[in-house]
């Protein structure tokens, strides 16, 4: 698979970036505007080293990890009752989750791909 072309990939960075956006914009929770612009900069970083390295497969559970944290994080971090912030990190971390998922297989198959070695005495 070649670099810069899987679209789970833009979609995690999609959602990285309107978490970030969201944190800075109009939140009034400060536990939940840091919980997003920490998680929200966390999947820009990962989804554009997936988009770089597709093969890198440790990048689809970093990229699993942080959805599920953003799923949890109203709970954990007390912004569960912000409607605006919680389904916010709700929706973007089922999304992300989801675009994760979706990709891991992909990127398994391109690290097979690109690590393919030829036995010696064959």
């Amino acid at each position: 698979m070649k670099a810069w072309t899987r679209w789970q990939d833009w979609v995690t960075l999609g959602a990285g970036v309107v978490a970030a956006f969201v944190a800075y914009s109009s939140l009034s929770s400060a536990a939940g505007a840091s919980a997003l612009m920490i998680l929200g900069a966390a999947m820009i970083v990962a989804a554009l080293i997936s988009l770089a390295m597709p093969d890198l497969v440790v990048m689809e559970y970093v990229k699993v990890a942080v959805g599920l944290l953003m799923i949890v994080s109203p709970w954990v971090f007390g912004f569960a009752t912000v409607s605006g912030a919680a389904t916010t990190a709700w929706t973007l971390g089922i999304i992300s989750l989801a675009a994760a998922l979706w990709a891991a297989p992909l990127s398994v198959v391109a690290h097979q791909h690109t690590h393919h070695h030829t036995p010696s005495g064959a």
